[in-house]
């Protein structure tokens, strides 16, 4: 088998996870690109036409396309992994009647396992990213030039007569509960210091601990579920945004026509 081959044998072992674990993306499995009968391509550029050129509207949604494909992608890796991650706890060497040795002894998967974690916390927070450079187009006065916009910024900014909005609300309370857990995460895990060597720190401390080393592990081995439930939230936060914006620039032209 050439390496072309391996690379095609590679993908069809990922579209087989896609399809298991029922992971999906912004344009579909089935590349309809439909989020709840939403053709995303066509509100995206109705949406965002009003303050973008086409060109600039077509760019940022094969961005929005592509960061979703790679959340996609690289949740799938996890789910890959995840079942060949070595576990200390299989590995038990007893020391003496009362107590045992967990070794870790880090193989192949398990180190591309935390690979992929640090990854998709990125690809995520890039999603969110963008949807706050959409958000902020249309309160383009809410912002300083050259002003560097991240989605809580965006969300936290929105004028006061918007707040009513469903999509906003629901905005709102992603961004003070899911998004806030996960940016935490993210900081944590990308600023301060990766989650192999948390792991690596902790299996050192608790090394003849079974407790401790079933509660890392099981948390270890949890962030694949955990991003395939991020990957859900950026597709409705998505078409929610749409929905928001569609009713912010109906409120806007609203008010035109009573002044």
């Amino acid at each position: 088998m050439d390496r072309n081959e391996l690379i095609w044998e590679y993908q069809i072992a990922i579209n087989e996870i896609y399809s298991q674990e029922n992971l999906s993306c912004l344009r579909g499995i089935d590349n309809k690109y439909l989020i709840n009968d939403r053709q995303i391509i066509s509100s995206f550029l109705e949406v965002a036409g009003k303050y973008k050129s086409n060109k600039d509207c077509i760019e940022l949604i094969q961005e929005f396309i592509f960061i979703s494909d790679e959340i996609m992608y690289f949740t799938a890796q996890l789910y890959l992994h995840k079942p060949y991650i070595n576990n200390p706890l299989d590995q038990e060497v007893f020391i003496d009647e009362k107590s045992s040795l967990f070794p870790n002894n880090q193989n192949i998967a398990a180190k591309r396992y935390f690979i992929f974690v640090d990854i998709t916390f990125e690809k995520i927070y890039n999603f969110w990213n963008r949807v706050g450079n959409l958000i902020a187009l249309f309160f383009q006065e809410e912002f300083k030039a050259k002003e560097k916009i991240y989605f809580n910024k965006s969300v936290d900014r929105v004028p006061v007569e918007f707040h009513e909005i469903e999509g906003y609300k629901r905005l709102k309370h992603f961004r003070e509960n899911e998004y806030k857990t996960m940016n935490r995460k993210r900081k944590e895990i990308v600023h301060n210091i990766s989650l192999d060597t948390v792991f690596r720190q902790q299996h050192i401390e608790n090394a003849t601990n079974r407790d401790e080393m079933k509660k890392w592990f099981d948390e270890i081995i949890s962030f694949a579920e955990y991003f395939k439930t991020q990957m859900f939230y950026t597709i409705e936060g998505f078409d929610n945004t749409l929905s928001f914006l569609e009713e912010v620039e109906r409120m806007k032209c609203q008010q035109q026509l009573e002044t």
